[in-house]
């Protein structure tokens, strides 16, 4: 309204002056007026036109990034708590779609964590942990929670090309993604309707999967733990360790399915038995049982307590070992998919589901098809004899290679 008042105001000026009257002998305001109005002007027109140029530079990023998405420089992986646990099955789901990104060419991996139908987890896990706990202990949706913000997310960093995490409240909300920005997607024909008619019985993260896949003469992708991570694992190593081969020992302890828990007895033994001048052995407790009064079959030796809860903590200490040992568990993954970490994994007999799986992939006295030249399972019980032999054959394997 004022650059009109202006306008009419000047146009009045001129009518009763003339204009070149007014230019030339300077009506006492008509100057003033003139560039009153001509500052308005350009204030008005300035703001309407600046926001044209960010409206189009916006609509051209948008569009940049619709073509990036849609296009072969990013997968999207999509981890479906319909049919996935909120377990250490992510770090497999992870290393099967970091097999597909490098099939499909893509530079990097977005990760997609979509709720299940049971309080955003799947139907029966809660159910499944509360039956097979042993000492009373009542699981509730708290503790599948606090699973997916300690274990599954931070999981995802021990991957360089994992850059993008999004976690989802609602399935609609991430149907709305996939079918907006999803280009590439694994599993391939993944759908938030349909996820079970993807996924074979045992569920796209079982590791029966990745054996197939290596067996096709796909490299398997490495885990690495973050730097600093590894810059504080470092400092910890050099106050404590110095110059002794950290040797790294996993303890299952958990509350839940007992009959695959570490032969505590027997492992404290093996501990103690070896040449403190040489080795520095460490122990990682189960995170079920960090927290409770040590064991008295502990007492006096070293624990390392930040790791059962920290992943990335976790990482660097099993790659800055010398050797890292355990019985079949969760954890463990983060090893198996490191071909340069050195690791012995006993599979006791109890521990019928897993001894099934690895016994139907590779035949009695081999490997299976993942383990690098100083990685091997070892199908008996985790008794101090066997762990012992075991570990010897293993270092002098690794000092011999040392001397060639």
């Amino acid at each position: 309204m004022k650059i009109i008042s202006l306008f009419y105001l000047l146009n009045a000026k001129i009518q009763e002056y003339g204009f070149l009257y007014c230019l030339k002998k300077g009506h006492p305001y008509f100057l003033r007026y003139v560039v009153i109005f001509y500052k308005n002007l350009i204030f008005h027109i300035k703001y309407p036109i600046r926001k044209l140029i960010i409206l189009f530079r916006e609509r051209s990023i948008l569009n940049d990034f619709d073509h990036q998405t849609k296009s072969s420089h990013t997968l999207y992986a999509f981890y479906d708590f319909a049919v996935a646990p909120a377990t250490f099955d992510i770090v497999t789901f992870l290393v099967l779609a970091e097999i597909a990104r490098k099939n499909d060419c893509c530079d990097r991996i977005h990760l997609i964590i979509v709720p299940g139908h049971d309080s955003g987890f799947r139907t029966g896990d809660l159910e499944r942990y509360n039956e097979r706990s042993w000492n009373n202990t009542k699981y509730d949706y708290d503790y599948l929670k606090w699973r997916l913000d300690n274990i599954v997310i931070p999981c995802c960093s021990l991957l360089p090309t994992c850059t993008d995490i999004s976690v989802f409240s609602t399935r609609e909300e991430a149907l709305k993604f996939e079918r907006t920005f999803a280009g590439k997607k694994f599993p391939n024909n993944y759908s938030v309707y349909y996820p079970d008619s993807i996924i074979p019985n045992d569920g796209y993260h079982h590791v029966k999967f990745l054996f197939e896949l290596i067996r096709q003469k796909n490299e398997m992708p490495n885990l690495k733990a973050p730097k600093y991570g590894i810059d504080i694992v470092s400092t910890w190593i050099r106050q404590h360790c110095g110059q002794r081969k950290l040797i790294t020992i996993t303890l299952r302890e958990s509350p839940y399915t007992k009959e695959r828990n570490s032969n505590l007895k027997e492992w404290v033994r093996f501990i103690r038995s070896l040449d403190e001048k040489i080795y520095f052995p460490v122990i990682i407790r189960d995170s079920e049982e960090a927290m409770n009064p040590l064991p008295t079959e502990l007492v006096g030796l070293t624990i390392f307590p930040e790791a059962p809860f920290n992943v990335h903590l976790r990482a660097a200490v099993y790659q800055l070992s010398y050797l890292c040992l355990s019985v079949s568990n969760g954890p463990g993954v983060i090893y198996v998919y490191n071909s340069k970490i050195p690791y012995l994994i006993f599979v006791p007999s109890k521990s019928e589901q897993i001894n099934l799986i690895l016994r139907n992939e590779f035949p009695p006295g081999s490997q299976p098809i993942i383990c690098s030249a100083f990685q091997r399972w070892v199908m008996e019980d985790d008794t101090f004899d066997n762990i012992s032999r075991e570990f010897n054959q293993l270092c002098e394997d690794i000092e011999n290679s040392r001397c060639k």
